[in-house]
């Protein structure tokens, strides 16, 4: 995305009496063009907040900064057990927490609200709030940010 291949390696263990995650995670970036790495960065996670959906159900989200040019990106990790089996989904958009102060919340959905069917070159487009890139902003891109509303994002 935006000129750049990340990757994630590490994982959470998530403990199911506290009801809290830990764990770690090294995420690379590198230039799709020359594949110089621009960016590497390891991040310690502890006690993230998980929730119980059911006895046997965990589920947890976070967020991880990638700082390239021209826009941050974000790992987006939503993590999930059940019944002892862990699976994580990935993905990859310009940053969520926009306004970057460590959560996705009200700001970060209005922001993505006030450029709301913006295409690039109009007056109001924000490229930070097209967290999918393909230079429109719609409901693809608030309903992401929706998505992750109240999770943590780490920088």
């Amino acid at each position: 995305m935006d000129g750049s291949r990340v990757t994630v390696t590490g994982g959470l263990i998530i403990d199911k009496q506290s009801f809290t995650a830990s764990g770690r995670f090294t995420v690379s970036a590198a230039n799709l063009t020359t594949g110089i790495t621009t960016f590497s960065r390891n991040y310690t996670i502890s006690n993230l907040p998980v929730s119980g959906l059911t006895s046997t159900i965990f589920r947890t989200e976070l967020l991880l900064d990638v700082a390239v040019l021209p826009y941050h990106l974000s790992v987006d990790l939503n993590e999930q057990t059940d019944g002892g089996i862990g699976s994580t989904r990935v993905e990859l958009t310009r940053e969520l927490d926009i306004d970057r102060n460590g959560v996705v919340n009200i700001v970060d959905l209005v922001r993505v609200a006030i450029s709301f069917s913006s295409t690039v070159g109009s007056p109001n487009y924000d490229p930070r709030a097209d967290v999918n890139g393909d230079g429109v902003i719609n409901i693809i891109d608030l309903s992401r940010v929706a998505f992750y509303f109240t999770t943590p994002a780490f920088s």
